[in-house]
């Protein structure tokens, strides 16, 4: 690649980092003045005030913005590990709750639904639409595999990866361990920030996941479904929190890392302007987002659609290179990184790991399949077989034939004797044909 191509493309990166980072500092700072951060979004958005304020002064901050983003990273990979545990007890409190307060029988013949059931898969848009109603299925359908079946089951869905790259089965795994929340039980104890966002979510993950939920009194199960739902909204408002930190600091990174790269432009003073009256407002303090005359609307007015116009010329010049994860440029790895629309990206170069052998795929399935008897074996049998459903909603589409897919939804519902579980399924699989019939 010739150095005017990758002025272009770091060009285009510049500006279009320049534009969003700028319009998302001001929304994160408009959003706390609305709501209640936490002392960490509040303390992390100084950080990053501070880092952008360096970056204008022309301070290179690439090490600690990569601090942070490992940081930001790390409390949202933490809080998906709780929304998959959270996940789990979802699914065993929706059947239990109708087993302690029964309501009128539901009026749906399973025959009947599983008819239904197979329409709606079949009217998939494509292959990827069709395959993912099956798995949105499978994971609600009652589960009355052995575990020797159950690993049979994942066993056959994971053999296309042979012969494939050994990152792609590695990361299928993840998929599976993660439906499973086995990464939450296998972390090292967590770091005080960790304690203080997660104390009360924590423990109520570690009283559902000790729970033997036939035991339970109404009562009892009411308590504990109302501190479920506590540290679910709580969750929620974390992610909530959390969510833009990745994008503002990755398009920061991008900023340092395109720099020394950027092609002069009279929109390069209208960024660095812009950005600049920002952050006056933002160490202006209280009245940061009150509109003052339509000042606001005046600051942003030049920065009107540069972000569609500069992205359509990044994908442009990009188109020309060849694969950034091939080239040896540092520059253009990072960034392609940095902008590949997924904000956890790793930021260093994996190695192409080989082919999956017969050997590899065996080793595999037998560290994987020994942490999954543990995990089954560490709770009750409703919550162990949660884990199977929510397994088996992540694995890739098993089946060879429409007619194995209706006999295993036919066979899940007749072999289901619990009528309460039984029902909650069948409400839950009409809701998920409404909603996915609505999306169409």
């Amino acid at each position: 690649m010739g150095s005017v191509d990758k002025k272009k493309l770091l060009s285009a990166a510049h500006y279009y980092s320049y534009t969003r980072f700028t319009l998302n500092l001001f929304s994160l700072f408009e959003d706390m003045e609305e709501a209640v951060p936490s002392a960490f979004l509040r303390e992390f958005a100084v950080r990053l005030t501070d880092k952008a304020e360096n970056f204008l002064k022309g301070e290179e901050e690439c090490s600690a913005l990569e601090e942070m983003r490992e940081q930001a990273l790390g409390l949202l990979d933490r809080v998906s590990n709780y929304l998959d545990c959270y996940c789990i007890h979802e699914y065993v409190m929706d059947r239990m709750e109708r087993k302690l307060f029964p309501e009128e029988p539901v009026r749906i013949v399973p025959e009947a639904l599983a008819d239904s059931l197979m329409d709606f898969i079949m009217d998939g848009e494509n292959n990827l639409d069709t395959n993912r109603r099956i798995q949105t299925i499978v994971g609600e359908l009652p589960v009355r595999f052995t575990k020797s079946k159950f690993y049979s089951v994942i066993e056959e869905s994971l053999r296309p990866y042979k012969g494939r790259g050994k990152r792609d089965l590695e990361r299928m795994i993840d998929k599976i361990r993660s439906a499973a929340a086995l990464p939450l039980y296998e972390t090292k104890p967590e770091d005080e920030l960790s304690q203080m966002l997660f104390q009360n979510i924590h423990s109520t993950a570690v009283e559902m996941e000790k729970c033997d939920y036939p035991e339970l009194t109404r009562d009892s199960f009411q308590a504990l479904k109302e501190r479920f739902n506590q540290s679910y909204d709580s969750l929620s408002n974390i992610l909530g929190q959390l969510i833009c930190l990745p994008d503002l600091v990755n398009d920061l990174y991008v900023l340092e890392k395109s720099r020394a790269y950027v092609i002069d432009s009279p929109y390069l003073d209208t960024a660095e302007k812009t950005l600049g009256a920002v952050l006056k407002r933002i160490i202006g303090g209280d009245d940061y987002c009150a509109e003052d005359g339509g000042e606001i609307s005046a600051l942003f007015a030049p920065l009107e659609g540069k972000q569609e116009y500069y992205w359509e010329h990044y994908l442009k010049e990009l188109g020309k290179c060849a694969s950034p994860e091939e080239d040896t440029d540092e520059e253009l790895f990072i960034v392609d990184r940095l902008l590949s629309g997924s904000f956890a990206a790793s930021l260093k170069r994996e190695p192409d790991g080989g082919k999956v052998t017969e050997q590899v795929f065996s080793s595999s399935l037998e560290t994987l399949f020994t942490q999954l008897e543990t995990r089954l074996k560490r709770t009750c049998k409703v919550t162990s077989r949660a884990v199977m459903a929510k397994v088996l909603s992540e694995i890739p589409v098993w089946f060879n034939s429409l007619e194995e897919i209706e006999s295993y939804i036919k066979d899940s519902l007749a072999l289901c004797m619990d009528t309460a579980e039984k029902e909650a399924c069948m409400i839950n699989l009409k809701q998920i044909m409404v909603e996915g019939n609505a999306l169409v």
